[in-house]
């Protein structure tokens, strides 16, 4: 498997940037929505397959599709999402989902649910998933070439 080289310090200046926090008011309160820590991704991993979907759906459109194509977008969009929505926003705002459930901000919660996807997209690209499948190929002794007694 080839190895990821140092970013240099421009490409690591721009991950910085591209990551900086974006407000989004929501629930009476501000969220500072940003990519996914290492933890908050293990958290929201169940969830992946769902929030993939999405993002797939919507490479498919663009700024010129007409309305009819828009609002069926986001009908199986909201579909595909549901059971991944309120435990997304929660991972992102640190917000129970007890409470989440609770609230009548909708708008608000989409909102955050949007940014957080729009945050963590690049998780999904074509590099990512083949680096992944990479790392979990090596688990299979046949594809990685490996016996079982390996270390």
């Amino acid at each position: 498997m080839p190895t990821k080289s140092k970013p240099t310090p421009e490409e690591a200046a721009l991950k910085e940037i591209a990551n900086v926090a974006k407000p989004v008011n929501a629930f009476g309160k501000q969220y500072h929505i940003r990519k996914f820590t290492l933890g908050q991704w293990a958290q929201a991993m169940e969830y992946s397959p769902y929030v993939g979907a999405l993002i797939v759906q919507a490479m498919k459109l663009d700024g010129r599709d007409d309305p009819e194509k828009m609002v069926n977008f986001l009908v199986q969009g909201v579909a595909v999402v549901s059971s991944a929505f309120i435990p997304i926003i929660s991972i992102a705002t640190h917000e129970p989902v007890q409470w989440l459930e609770e609230q009548d901000d909708a708008i608000g919660g989409v909102e955050i649910f949007a940014e957080v996807v729009r945050k963590n997209r690049d998780f999904f690209t074509p590099e990512n998933i083949e680096r992944i499948k990479m790392a979990f190929a090596q688990l299979i002794p046949e594809a990685s070439g490996t016996s079982t007694s390996d270390s």
